[in-house]
């Protein structure tokens, strides 16, 4: 691909011709200000009371009609403000850009034109030396073939045969000779072929980029906006300073506005998820952290794979400089061993925060061993589901139910068809049944339940309503039980607030909790 010297070139020339066209509006614009204001002085002139017409100056709308002349004189001198102010803070600072932007503009392009005039001349050099070179291999093919067939030739003299030993020994060491500066020629036109396109091209049209930039962004636009401050100032019109103000403080708050409304979006900022997964169930908050560290040991083995890369390129380019700087890795390998640096450190931390999770989780007793865990009186304790039924008539539960009749409402209302299903409800503190924290055992993992059992607390827990599964759900957690996509099933107790819901089978006598978010429910009406 060829390199955009031309283009660039015209595209300076473009940025030159703006600044020459704003000058000439900013110029334009001053002669007319200038204008105006004398046009103006020459009207309050003209009009101007006479000293025979004062004693009628006495009267309201006299002395109203000569308090207008002279504001339309200061409107005048207000426009005569501002022309000099534009002559001597926007057109004179744009006058020296583009005188300035014109000679670096210059100094670059010749630097340029220099650096590919000298690329050329190399490339000329080498193709006459591969033609010379070229030719005398030719000739020197020819002399060989010449002095074998007079050695062979009986009838040529001794003298003759010599003649022609002596063409080709000439003729061979030309070749040579031909042949040691065309290799001396390639060689030094790939060296400059490498230095132009690799260092001295791109610093030039570096030197242009910034050069624009410089001039667009640092002294075009800011001195545009410094005159129209100053037009501001000039004008003295005070609905206009408060309707900009206003502006401004109402832009103001609207970006306070969206900064705290987004606030939560950006990692580690407001109330976004924890780092350290605290927030999850305990199964969920390993899954995440192990995730985690997959996540950080295949970047680090990425980045290793890349510095090895680079270390062997280094040793390349120490046993032939001329393939590149060995110095030039340096800061690469430094970029790469701070990334590394970094991922250990993350990976260490992930590490701590996954030996927490098992810890806390071996700490954690069983659902069994809560079930069998004797009492005071050598009784086994029932589950918190038959001591809630126990304990609480219908009553509490008819009033519990109507009190959180809202909350399943509200899961009804959601849309059946979703294309993906909501994640899975989080444990709160104040929830002691739901499948995470180990005590809401479903039917089927109860050791030592028997049917009699199983009898008494369904008569004791009997149905709030039905609801049906919007979605497929995996029963990963100790508690829960699966469903389909589709399933009815009975609903025994609402959602205490940590989103689950405890339901049974229809068709087995087994139940379990599921999360509300997954389901649709129907309550009887009692």
């Amino acid at each position: 691909m060829k390199d955009q010297f031309e283009n660039l070139s015209l595209h300076t020339q473009k940025g030159i011709e703006f600044l020459e066209r704003y000058g000439h509006f900013i110029r334009d614009r001053c002669a007319i200000e200038f204008e105006y204001a004398a046009k103006l002085r020459r009207l309050v002139k003209s009009y101007q009371p006479k000293k025979k017409e004062e004693e009628d100056y006495q009267y309201s709308p006299c002395r109203a009609f000569k308090m207008e002349l002279n504001e339309v004189n200061d409107q005048a001198g207000q426009r005569e403000v501002i022309a000099e102010n534009l002559q001597a803070n926007v057109l004179r600072e744009l006058n020296i850009l583009v005188k300035d932007f014109k000679e670096d503009r210059k100094k670059h392009l010749q630097e340029g034109a220099r650096l590919m005039a000298t690329l050329a001349g190399q490339i000329g050099n080498l193709e006459r030396a591969r033609k010379a070179y070229e030719k005398a291999f030719r000739e020197a093919e020819r002399a060989v073939e010449n002095y074998q067939r007079a050695d062979a030739d009986l009838n040529l003299s001794r003298a003759e045969v010599e003649k022609q030993r002596m063409n080709m020994t000439m003729k061979t060491q030309q070749s040579e000779e031909a042949k040691t500066e065309y290799a001396n020629q390639l060689q030094k036109t790939n060296d400059m072929q490498t230095l132009h396109y690799h260092t001295a091209m791109p610093e030039v049209f570096q030197h242009l980029q910034v050069l624009l930039v410089v001039l667009y962004l640092e002294l075009t636009f800011p001195k545009s906006v410094f005159s129209h401050t100053l037009l501001l100032k000039v004008y003295l019109v005070h609905s206009l300073n408060d309707t900009l103000l206003g502006f401004v403080s109402c832009e103001r708050q609207k970006l306070i506005e969206v900064c705290i409304a987004l606030k939560n979006n950006v990692p580690g900022y407001g109330d976004g998820a924890k780092e350290d997964c605290s927030d999850l169930p305990p199964n969920q908050r390993k899954k995440r952290l192990q995730q985690r560290l997959d996540e950080i040991q295949a970047k680090i083995q990425q980045e290793t794979a890349a510095r090895d890369g680079l270390m062997k390129m280094k040793g390349v380019y120490e046993q032939n400089p001329a393939l590149g700087d060995p110095m030039s890795i340096e800061g690469q390998l430094n970029q790469s061993s701070n990334k590394l640096d970094k991922l250990g450190a993350e990976l260490a931390k992930f590490q701590g925060y996954l030996e927490e999770a098992m810890r806390a989780g071996a700490s954690l007793s069983s659902p069994s061993q809560a079930m069998r865990k004797p009492t005071t009186n050598g009784s086994a304790t029932r589950p918190l589901s038959s001591r809630r039924g126990s304990h609480s008539g219908g009553e509490e539960s008819l009033s519990r139910s109507a009190s959180d009749s809202s909350v399943c409402n509200a899961n009804a209302n959601q849309p059946v068809h979703k294309k993906s299903a909501p994640g899975t409800p989080q444990p709160t503190h104040g929830s002691t049944n739901s499948p995470e924290s180990g005590l809401g055992e479903s039917r089927t993992s109860l050791p030592g339940s028997g049917e009699e059992y199983y009898h008494d607390e369904v008569d004791a827990q009997p149905p709030l309503g039905t609801c049906r599964a919007l979605y497929p759900f995996d029963a990963t957690s100790e508690g829960s039980i699966p469903m389909y996509d589709g399933e009815e099933l009975y609903m025994i107790e609402l959602d205490q607030g940590d989103g689950w819901t405890r339901v049974r089978r229809i068709s087995q006598p087994i139940e379990g909790f599921v999360p509300t978010s997954y389901i649709e429910c129907h309550l009887y009406n009692t």
